[in-house]
């Protein structure tokens, strides 16, 4: 029996590159990736451009879900 997780299916609603860094000096490029799950709200993650492959990408997304699944919401009372 594998240990393998069960397959998430995501949405990816956007991706952004942007260059950051000083003015003077190395800069590195960025990707934002917005992604919704299932039963979740629109999720941030934020990779450098050059670890930005489909696995990487699905690694981190997988860890954000499992992140915000286990977070525990502030509750109000109004």
């Amino acid at each position: 029996m594998s240990n393998k997780p069960e397959p998430i299916e995501v949405t990816i609603l956007s991706v952004r590159e942007y260059t950051v860094g000083a003015l003077e000096g190395a800069k590195t490029k960025l990707h934002d990736i917005l992604f919704q799950a299932p039963g979740l709200v629109p999720l941030l993650i934020t990779i450098p451009a050059e670890e930005d492959t489909p696995e990487n990408r699905a690694a981190r997304i997988r860890a954000k879900i499992e992140e915000e699944k286990a977070r525990k919401p502030e509750k109000l009372m109004v």
